[in-house]
């Protein structure tokens, strides 16, 4: 246990490197009590995660396929991003925004979290936060090789893939601007 701890603090900082350059936990608006799932945010006032309007599903690379598959005949937008990315969590919004912007019969967005398992509630609250009602996915595999293996990328958050309507990977970024520019051009400006 004590040498996958390590791992995953060494993979971590090696990934914030690569394609996260800033840690979320000095712009995280949120604190999780360990009592129940409510949360403070940093003006004490407590509120409750509204899980009937977002939810979070574990995957693994099978599931994630499947939900993928359910999307058939549109285009997909798949957001690859952790709460300690503060990278990711910036650029979230314009996911959000892109979901909201299209027919939902046109574009699907989809979110995997690749966060530690353990952080469910703080992912969850993140998410309540931004209003993401679509697809959001939390990989059972964290972050780390076994992630990277299963969800064919290098490891640098955020990640952006792009699905034509027969569900086949025809673009990949590092930068939101970029994906919503590719949405645009395949769709159109709204």
């Amino acid at each position: 246990m004590r040498n996958a701890r390590l791992f995953l603090a060494v993979s971590t900082t090696l990934f914030s490197f690569v394609g996260c350059n800033q840690w979320a936990a000095n712009s995280a608006p949120t604190t999780i009590d360990a009592d129940s799932d409510n949360l403070a945010g940093r003006d004490g006032v407590r509120f409750e995660i509204d899980t009937s309007r977002v939810s979070v599903k574990m995957v693994d690379r099978a599931d994630y396929d499947k939900v993928i598959a359910q999307h058939k005949g549109k285009v997909v937008l798949v957001d690859f991003w952790a709460t300690w990315c503060a990278t990711c969590m910036e650029q979230f919004v314009h996911t959000v925004e892109l979901s909201k912007m299209y027919d939902p019969s046109q574009l699907a967005v989809v979110s995997v979290s690749m966060d530690d398992p353990d952080n469910k509630v703080k992912v969850l609250a993140f998410l309540q936060q931004q209003g993401a009602t679509f697809d959001n996915l939390f990989s059972i595999y964290g972050i780390g090789e076994s992630a990277t293996d299963a969800f064919d990328y290098d490891g640098a958050l955020p990640l952006y893939k792009i699905y034509d309507a027969h569900g086949s990977v025809i673009a990949t970024f590092n930068d939101g601007y970029e994906a919503r520019a590719e949405i645009e051009k395949l769709l159109g400006s709204t």
